[in-house]
């Protein structure tokens, strides 16, 4: 039993001095002001090409996409970074905030891009979220279909499909 509390507060410390780490990477120059270069969507997301990708696939809405990311508050304060952690991260763009997502499909494979997402498409005022307008740096790594959502072909039975009696299609 000593043994596993004694274990238990070293992941405590090296998480603890892990989480510490990750307010090491300083905001960028112009994370108060979007440089003029900077474009602004209709809904008000502003984003910046850092590095051009390297080549023309861009993900749509629903893919599964792998990103390094860095994301400040409004105060220079980093909140949340995938390169402090060194480890980059996966998951549905669908299930990301709208802004995030909208900056995410804009982007190549292998392009860097940095996105003022404004609080109405970021965290809404969510308690214990970031408020006001946050930065993103983000890096698109890869972008692949959403294996549970069916491809376009598949989503309704061919008119010229043969049916069993249980109502199997082939």
């Amino acid at each position: 039993m000593r043994m596993l509390l004694s274990l238990t507060f070293l992941a405590l410390l090296v998480t603890n001095a892990a989480a510490q780490d990750l307010k090491l990477i300083p905001a960028p120059a112009d994370l108060g002001a979007p440089p003029n270069d900077a474009v602004k969507s209709p809904t008000g997301l502003i984003s910046k090409m850092i590095t051009q990708g390297s080549s023309a696939e861009k993900p749509i809405a629903t893919d599964v996409v792998t990103v390094n990311y860095t994301g400040w508050r409004s105060d220079g304060m980093m909140f949340d970074s995938t390169v402090a952690r060194g480890q980059a991260s996966t998951f549905p763009l669908d299930k990301v905030m709208a802004g995030w997502r909208e900056c995410v499909q804009m982007m190549t494979l292998g392009e860097k891009r940095r996105c003022w997402v404004p609080e109405t498409l970021a965290y809404k005022g969510q308690a214990g979220r970031p408020k006001g307008t946050v930065l993103f740096e983000i890096e698109l790594l890869d972008t692949r279909p959403n294996p549970l959502v069916p491809p376009p072909d598949v989503k309704a039975i061919p008119s010229d499909a043969k049916k069993t009696p249980t109502g199997l299609a082939y």
